[in-house]
């Protein structure tokens, strides 16, 4: 029976259960989410069914006829998450795009100079790159070739991914600076508060990353939960339902 709880939603189970988290009920995964509920909810209508009338030896069976009549929705679900992530590794592609108009010269001087550091220095010095300077790392995958930590290589992917959204999305237009008492002749950029809203966009955007992991993590559990009510094994019934 569905239990719902502070996490998610449960569907437990002998064999294992089906569980939904809560966070993948929202943002860009919700419409498949929701779908995916109200299969569920049919299919746990029709076990409850099957119980009350049919004789434990006959529960794998007759369960597989509503697994089978699930099918349609678990395929559509499925295709649609499938389209999420590849949206958003796309997304994630291009936010790590390196700047197109750019001096090879200094680039590769850059690289090299970076190269003629030892580990400690080298990591100093790629703390808070430009966008030109990240770019210059990531145009040929020489970031992955430094000998960084996958740690630090995540703070220059971060960094860039903010540099690359203040150029590209013209974010900085947004955030003229604006006179005011304490600054009359205030003019420019605030630099400061078009930051804070690419930092903020680049935590939504980790979020969205965070929710297709989850709805993957869903489905498995969904479709073990399934498994163990028609006495198969999960990767036959993944087979059947993905078919």
């Amino acid at each position: 029976m569905r239990q719902n709880t502070e996490r998610g939603v449960l569907y437990p189970g002998e064999s294992g259960s089906a569980f939904v988290p809560k966070e993948i009920q929202t943002g860009e995964t919700a419409p498949a989410i929701t779908k995916l509920l109200e299969g569920l909810d049919q299919v746990e209508a029709g076990f409850e069914r099957n119980s009350a009338t049919f004789r434990e030896e006959a529960l794998p069976t007759e369960n597989a006829r509503v697994v089978d009549a699930f099918k349609l929705t678990f395929k559509n679900v499925h295709g649609d998450l499938l389209g999420e992530t590849r949206a958003y590794q796309e997304a994630d592609a291009r936010s790590l795009s390196p700047v197109e108009r750019f001096d090879p010269v200094r680039e590769a001087a850059f690289v090299a100079s970076l190269r003629s550091l030892a580990l400690p220095e080298r990591m100093a010095a790629t703390v808070d790159l430009d966008y030109a300077s990240s770019s210059a790392l990531f145009r040929h995958g020489d970031v992955d070739r430094m000998g960084f930590s996958a740690e630090h290589v995540a703070l220059i992917r971060d960094e860039h991914r903010i540099q690359a959204r203040l150029a590209h999305t013209g974010l900085s237009a947004n955030y003229g600076r604006k006179p005011s008492l304490e600054n009359p002749l205030a003019v420019g950029i605030d630099q400061k508060a078009a930051r804070a809203s690419a930092e903020a966009s680049l935590h939504f955007f980790r979020q969205r990353g965070e929710r297709i992991d989850l709805a993957s993590g869903a489905l498995q559990s969904v479709v073990t939960y399934l498994a163990g009510r028609v006495g198969k094994h999960p990767e036959t019934v993944w087979a059947e339902l993905t078919a």
